[in-house]
């Protein structure tokens, strides 16, 4: 009988464990920073849509990841499909990630922000951009991106 309410103790505690991770955004948010807190890329690429995935390798390969301190206090507003979720804590930025339903599973689906990777194509970074494409006659259009100037 001892032995019975062992087991039926384990599989409650299973239990528990797995509808405590869920597959809710929380689960998704959860993961996602976990894995940039353990500096594990590829493992956050998982949590994350095509965009986020694109976004994570590039800030990796400039060495710009952010910076996770702790995570706590994952609160999620769902609305049909989409979620945005806060937390805590990052070194810097926000504390926020917008997520996406994709058939059963939330993923986090961040935006290019800030610096560079906000710039829009139409706005050049700097002011010699601006005054060539200005300056440029109709019908030319300004160097590629890349040309040796």
């Amino acid at each position: 009988m001892k032995n019975i309410s062992k087991f039926t103790a384990a599989v409650a505690a299973v239990s528990l464990l797995v509808s405590c991770q869920g597959s809710g955004p929380e689960a998704a948010v959860k993961g996602y920073l976990t894995a940039l807190k353990d500096k594990k890329v590829d493992e956050a690429k998982k949590y994350g849509t095509e965009t986020t995935q694109n976004m994570l390798e590039t800030l990796n390969q400039l060495k710009m990841l952010p910076e996770v301190t702790e995570i706590k206090d994952i609160k999620c507003n769902v609305q049909d499909s989409t979620a945005t979720c806060t937390f805590c804590c990052m070194k810097e930025g926000k504390n926020e990630l917008n997520l996406v339903k994709r058939g059963e599973k939330w993923l986090v689906n961040e935006k290019k922000e800030g610096g560079d990777m906000n710039q829009n194509p139409e706005q050049p970074a700097d002011s010699t951009a601006t005054s060539a494409t200005e300056t440029a006659p109709a019908g030319e259009n300004a160097p590629a991106e890349g040309a040796a100037h």
